[in-house]
């Protein structure tokens, strides 16, 4: 039986959980009504790390060595009043048994974030995912670091925090 690949079962989720939020700036949207920021720039070049097709997010980056996947998504123009902490947990919905490890605010685009450490599985495999949701003008940007390791390395999480840094959202 063929399966899809573990950043695409990840990708539709946070498609079927995050539909739809807004840029008061500039947004598009694509052709099944989904509103996605286009002031995301991201410049991320990092050993092991490759671009690959993001399915219905906005970036998508693989590494082959680790099993490991960093998604990068946008919604726009909707869920305006759900807090970070209910929007990581539609996220952590799709995961079997989720179980947050660690939880902590942070600053990212000059903002407050929520970033989230957690286990699990999808589809049945042991899974490990970093999470971090931040809104900015009225957009939500979601990134997920997504393993099949049982926990994160310190090297991924580096590699984590560098798309972070490596990410702008440039006023219009």
């Amino acid at each position: 039986m063929k399966t899809r690949p573990l950043w695409s079962n990840f990708s539709l989720l946070l498609l079927c959980v995050i539909t739809g939020y807004l840029s008061s700036c500039s947004f598009v949207t694509n052709s099944e009504g989904v509103i996605k920021s286009k002031n995301l720039i991201i410049n991320f070049k990092r050993a092991g790390w490759k671009s690959i097709a993001p399915d219905k997010g906005d970036f998508a980056f693989r590494n082959e060595k680790s099993k490991s996947y960093i998604l990068v998504n946008s919604l726009c123009r909707k869920y305006d009043n759900t807090t970070l902490e209910q929007l990581t947990d539609n996220l952590l919905a799709g995961l079997q048994k989720p179980v947050i490890v660690k939880q902590s605010e942070k600053r990212v685009f000059d903002r407050s974030a929520l970033r989230t450490e957690a286990t699990g599985a999808l589809d049945g495999v042991k899974t490990s995912m970093l999470i971090l949701v931040v809104k900015k003008d009225r957009c939500i940007y979601d990134f997920a670091l997504i393993s099949q390791a049982e926990g994160l390395s310190p090297s991924l999480m580096a590699d984590f925090d560098q798309l972070l840094a490596s990410t702008q959202v440039v006023s219009p």
